[in-house]
């Protein structure tokens, strides 16, 4: 089997030659396991546009190109940076090792009325040159993903704050509804630009699970969440029929594809 081959046959619930793999890290941890097999590269895959070289030499079978928030969170060496979307990150440094990067701004705290900050534009088509290029290059032999994470509930409180998001899906239906309809423009564009690019799956993801339950209750997620998703699946499933979505859940691994 084809990398491809091998990951389409287990997603459509067929039983592959073996279990399809990908993997993906930090850019640190990724340059070190680079290092170990004497790639002397510093193009990292992990929440960058084009991809790099380590999926292919690990024997992966789907490449991924991301876009999106996600971009942000090793998007500048130095120590404090303010990534597209106004968020302040600053890295951190373990004891014992190795660094990080936290969140340490929210651009819109404070905002009243969410018409009055401005979104990132995904029309421009050099957000896709590397979807395009692995699609091109390698969508024969492997699997491409289109990465689209930190999509709606995430974003929604990178900017806000998660005590504030969840307080205004209590007490302001309103602000909540007009603030997520807002924040759905980045994802409609560029999940539409992957899915008519030739991606084979378009992954997306909110973190709404713990260890053992939601961070917001169903009726929360059926009431904000869920019919906006849908209304992006089914755009995406009437330009190409075939194409994969996954969704990362969270701590709870419920990752699905549909």
């Amino acid at each position: 089997m084809t990398h491809k081959e091998r990951l389409l046959t287990a997603i459509n619930h067929e039983e592959p030659d073996r279990v399809p793999l990908c993997a993906w890290y930090t850019p640190e941890a990724e340059k070190t396991v680079l290092r170990h097999l004497g790639v002397e590269s510093d193009q990292t895959e992990t929440y960058k546009a084009a991809g790099g070289p380590l999926p292919i030499l690990m024997d992966h079978d789907f490449l991924i190109s991301w876009v999106g928030p996600c971009t942000g969170y090793y998007a500048d060496p130095a120590q404090e940076y303010t990534d597209e979307w106004g968020i302040g990150w600053k890295w951190f440094k373990y004891a014992a090792g190795g660094s990080y990067t936290e969140m340490v701004k929210r651009p819109l705290e404070d905002i009243v009325d969410p018409s009055n900050f401005s979104m990132p534009d995904f029309t421009g088509e050099d957000r896709y040159g590397g979807a395009r290029r692995l699609v091109a290059q390698y969508g024969n032999e492997y699997g491409i993903m289109g990465g689209c994470a930190c999509t709606l509930f995430e974003l929604a409180w990178y900017l806000r704050g998660m005590e504030k998001v969840l307080m205004d899906m209590v007490t302001n239906k309103d602000f909540t509804n007009a603030y997520l309809d807002k924040l759905m423009t980045w994802i409609d564009q560029a999940g539409t630009r992957m899915v008519g690019l030739g991606v084979d799956i378009i992954w997306i993801g909110d973190d709404f699970g713990t260890q053992d339950r939601m961070l917001i209750s169903p009726q929360f997620f059926r009431e904000f969440f869920k019919p906006r998703y849908a209304r992006l699946f089914s755009k995406w499933k009437a330009i190409n029929p075939h194409v994969k979505i996954a969704f990362h859940s969270g701590r709870q691994h419920l990752s699905d594809y549909s």
